[in-house]
């Protein structure tokens, strides 16, 4: 056999792109037109493949060295480095208590129902207030739904 040719059912070419191209066409004339787009794709001239960067032999790939001295993946912008990490005293003192959670609604009210609305520091009633306008707004919502 020639590797040139093929063969489908009775017609046999000497170019096999138009072999391939004959066969598609009759299984689309039966209906099958994905065969055709198929085909189509895999007579599609490829891209050519890009030369990508080599990594650097003395860094095994899939492992990041980790730096005390750098957080690691803060970093937003395109072309900058990660941040390097400062002294304690160059943060400012609302970092140390990002942790620590703000009271829910039921916390703030159960404060002020024990304590007086005096307990609340300014923030804790704003807070409040804005937790309850939400809670409202939703209430209503709802019955607005329900109708």
């Amino acid at each position: 056999r020639n590797s040139g040719m093929f063969r489908t059912r009775s017609i046999s070419c000497a170019v096999p792109v138009r072999c391939l191209e004959i066969a598609a066409l009759r299984w689309h004339q039966h209906g099958s037109s994905k065969i055709l787009q198929q085909v189509r794709r895999s007579l599609a001239k490829k891209a050519a493949k890009k030369q990508t960067a080599k990594p650097d032999a003395a860094k095994p790939v899939g492992q990041v060295v980790l730096d005390s001295n750098v957080v690691t993946g803060l970093n937003i912008l395109k072309d900058a480095n990660d941040p390097l990490l400062q002294d304690d005293a160059e943060y400012p003192e609302w970092v140390w208590e990002l942790h620590i959670p703000r009271p829910t609604m039921v916390e703030l009210r159960e404060k002020a129902e024990h304590e007086g609305p005096g307990a609340l520091s300014p923030e804790e009633q704003r807070r409040m207030i804005r937790k309850w306008n939400r809670e409202r707004i939703k209430a209503q919502n709802d019955e607005r739904a329900k109708k």
